[in-house]
């Protein structure tokens, strides 16, 4: 965008919005359906012009397609649901070493135990303080007493019992935490249902100030746990989905996010009353939210589509049948960069007649020289060696020549080392030990 002539600050300012929602976008692309549904649901929270309708994952109501080639591109209503189990290692190290700096106490320390078991990669207890308690052979007052203790841990946050508890912690750690403050975080529900004017009533101040301390609390971290997890995306279905059907294949996003966020309007949130400076940017920040669901369910579809594409004979055949294909490839046909492909395909699954493929699965660097359509791909080149040391004659195991001399025959002119990779890859021993063990086996003593 070039810039006006209204000066230097009013330029500074732009750009800088600009690059923080670039980059928030560009999370949204690497995010799995039920992380977006998380941070939809905490938005949601926290800003009262967000609308949310999350279906069920069975809910095909509101399905939309488009053609793309011989091709319908569609997407379906509902979110999956995440449950997550237990905390991951580096999460519970971190846990604990926190626990040595705060605790002092043997006995305080064996009850940091349970509390720490009972952690969720968010970064939350998963578990009632009661039972913890009950476990740990301890009071709940004395539970209680140990995880007020270990709430002064870091990142502020760990061992919430909730949201708003989470929220409260990070904001009594950032200095914030007045009156108003924490009125509001007792009344997420009511800011959640657009009830601005409730929330002001019930904290003694006015819809500016409690719309300020939303646009705070937006900065907060939800789920302080999860920059402890290697990987939070729990897959419960995949993102895509296809299906064959007279004209082509059929791909279709399984949970879209943008059916999902609604936008109230202005003059339910405000009571009739106009917007202030902050009610404003919420307004602004919920409607650049639900574009970038938009373009970031468009996104996959589209990627998920050329990858269709272009693996026709492999749905249809099965992996001899799977093209040479890298990420420059989807990139380059659909004028998006690379960076970009990589990051919605990773993580992300397909459910086809094949059964659930991981799209990542698709992509597979060319054996050999050849760049024309008879081109094997690496994984077809493995399965081809697979069935050929399948179909051996017992007894007469094939050598790593003779399998090069096999694919030489068919067109696909590879090493001798390439083979001897790929057959080592499917766990295959070497000719001569497969040779040793049929005369094992046939030897009287071993029948």
């Amino acid at each position: 965008m070039s810039l006006t002539g209204h000066g230097l600050g009013l330029g500074q300012s732009r750009s800088l919005r600009l690059t923080r929602h670039l980059g928030q976008a560009i999370g949204l692309l690497g995010m799995s359906n039920s992380e977006i549904a998380a941070l939809l649901r905490f938005r949601a929270q926290t800003n009262p012009f967000l609308e949310l309708h999350l279906a069920r994952p069975a809910d095909d109501k509101g399905k939309d397609r488009a053609a793309v080639s011989d091709w319908a591109a569609g997407g379906g209503a509902g979110i999956d649901e995440e449950r997550l189990g237990a905390a991951p290692a580096g999460l519970e190290a971190h846990a604990r070493q926190q626990a040595g700096l705060v605790l002092r106490r043997a006995e305080d320390m064996a009850i940091a135990e349970h509390l720490v078991a009972a952690l969720e990669p968010s970064g939350w207890l998963g578990q009632p303080l009661a039972d913890i308690a009950a476990a740990a052979g301890c009071t709940p007052a004395k539970a209680e007493a140990v995880l007020l203790l270990l709430q002064q841990a870091e990142p502020a946050g760990l061992f919430a019992r909730s949201l708003a508890e989470c929220l409260r912690l990070q904001a009594a750690e950032a200095g914030c935490l007045d009156p108003v403050m924490a009125c509001v975080l007792e009344n997420l529900e009511l800011v959640a249902q657009a009830r601005l004017q409730h929330v002001a009533g019930l904290c003694g101040a006015r819809v500016e100030d409690v719309a300020a301390r939303l646009t705070v609390i937006r900065g907060f971290d939800p789920k302080p746990g999860a920059r402890f997890c290697d990987d939070l995306r729990v897959h419960v279905s995949p993102d895509l989905s296809v299906a064959r059907n007279a004209g082509g294949w059929t791909v279709e996003v399984r949970n879209p996010m943008f059916s999902a966020v609604a936008i109230r309007a202005p003059e339910e949130v405000a009571g009739g009353a106009g917007l202030s400076a902050s009610e404003r940017a919420l307004l602004q920040e919920a409607q650049w939210l639900r574009r970038a669901c938009d373009r970031r369910d468009r996104t996959l579809l589209r990627v998920g589509a050329e990858i269709v594409r272009r693996q026709d004979a492999f749905l249809r055949h099965g992996p001899l049948a799977l093209r040479p294909m890298r990420l420059a490839d989807i990139a380059l046909a659909l004028e998006l960069h690379e960076s970009t492909v990589s990051r919605v395909t990773s993580g992300r699954s397909v459910a086809t007649p094949r059964g659930t493929i991981r799209l990542r699965d698709f992509f597979s660097v060319a054996v050999g020289d050849r760049e024309d359509e008879a081109a094997v791909s690496a994984t077809g080149l493995r399965e081809m060696i697979r069935q050929m040391l399948a179909g051996e004659r017992p007894g007469a195991p094939l050598s790593d020549r003779q399998v090069v001399d096999r694919l030489a025959s068919q067109g696909h002119v590879v090493a001798r080392r390439t083979v001897a990779k790929y057959r080592e890859q499917l766990g295959v021993p070497g000719s001569a030990e497969r040779r040793r063990r049929w005369v094992v086996a046939q030897s009287p003593g071993r029948r």
